[in-house]
């Protein structure tokens, strides 16, 4: 999954041909398997509105055969509930999954390097990138890519993604303080709250219910479980 959304996400940003993303699709839903269309639709959710507008009758011979697929009625319910989801997705034209988003919208057209490889290519990984070698002249190189860099991006967008991390660096420390913030009395407090929810319900469907009302604070949702447990035992 992983793998697939970063490919989405290079056809997306025009580094990798649509083609490619053709091609996998074919691949995955050619002798269809559960995780096979399952991946096939987490692909096409994630980069199916840039290749709707680039390759409009590649992405309707796609969906022709995620449509047969259903029909074929070999697959779990679970992955019919996923293709019958990306068709609904489809229908709205994407728009709770847009191909780049405005903050990663960067690099101008003139400036992309689109890549077209096919996916049976033989592809030189350029493995000695990987090894490590010394740089006498490290600082001048450094200095060297971050030209290169505000050359393609530009200051504004290099501060504005800087700013953006700090922001999440700031959001990231204040859910560790929540969490830090809960004393013994107030676990207990807790536990007892979802003890109190537990006993008091109906059915299994209203204390589900019930409990997802209760505010249990960033990182204390294990407190439910661990409650259950001993319930249980």
């Amino acid at each position: 999954m992983a793998t697939t959304k970063m490919l989405a996400h290079l056809i997306n940003q025009k580094v990798l041909h649509d083609f490619a993303g053709l091609q996998l699709l074919s691949l995955l839903l050619e002798n269809p398997t559960e995780d096979g269309v399952e991946i096939a639709c987490d692909f096409m959710i994630e980069c199916g509105q840039v290749l709707s507008e680039l390759t409009p009758a590649g992405v309707n011979a796609i969906f022709e055969r995620f449509k047969g697929i259903l029909h074929e009625g070999e697959i779990e319910r679970k992955v019919q509930y996923s293709i019958e989801n990306l068709f609904a997705i489809r229908k709205s034209g994407f728009k709770d999954h847009p191909g780049v988003i405005p903050e990663l919208d960067l690099v101008e057209e003139e400036d992309q390097i689109l890549h077209q490889i096919m996916l049976d290519d033989d592809i030189d990984g350029e493995e000695q990138l990987n090894i490590f070698k010394f740089d006498p002249f490290y600082e001048k190189t450094e200095e060297e890519w971050n030209e290169i860099k505000r050359e393609i991006l530009g200051e504004e967008n290099i501060l504005r993604l800087k700013t953006r991390q700090q922001e999440e660096v700031e959001e990231e420390e204040e859910e560790e303080e929540q969490i830090q913030d809960f004393s013994e009395q107030d676990l207990i407090n807790l536990r007892r709250t979802i003890y109190l929810v537990i006993m008091n319900s109906i059915d299994f469907e209203e204390c589900a219910h019930k409990i997802l009302k209760i505010n249990l604070g960033t990182g204390h949702e294990n407190e439910v479980n661990s409650l259950f447990t001993e319930l249980v035992s």
